[in-house]
């Protein structure tokens, strides 16, 4: 159920984020949403696919993902997030006027983050 929740959270406000700024570039709903649905759907299944091809050529030799393949896509997920996140934030700083609620919002968030991991690790 928690991962549920995270990923439905997590998709509304991905979906708001990527539709937002396609709809005041284009000023069109239905372009926004389409690109967004295209855009945002479409590198799931891509990646699952890549995965299932990789699986399937390296299925009889020892060239199996190991941990530090692992490690190393995780490393790049997780830069990719960080930086967006830490550009998202000064983006924030400069279109509200009142930063303070931007630090706060940003704490909260990060709180809410580490007690929900804290939790359930």
């Amino acid at each position: 159920f928690t991962v549920f929740m995270a990923l439905f959270i997590h998709n509304i406000t991905e979906g708001f984020a990527m539709a937002l700024p396609l709809y005041l570039a284009l000023g069109s709903r239905f372009q926004a949403m389409f690109w967004s649905s295209l855009l945002g759907g479409f590198s799931q299944p891509v990646g699952a696919g890549i995965a299932a091809i990789w699986f399937k050529l390296v299925r009889n030799t020892d060239h199996t993902p190991g941990f530090a393949v692992y490690g190393c896509m995780f490393a790049v997920t997780a830069g990719i997030m960080a930086s967006v996140a830490l550009a998202l934030f000064v983006e924030s700083l400069s279109v509200n006027h009142n930063t303070q609620l931007c630090i706060a919002s940003a704490l909260v968030g990060m709180s809410i983050l580490g007690i929900s991991t804290a939790l359930t690790a």
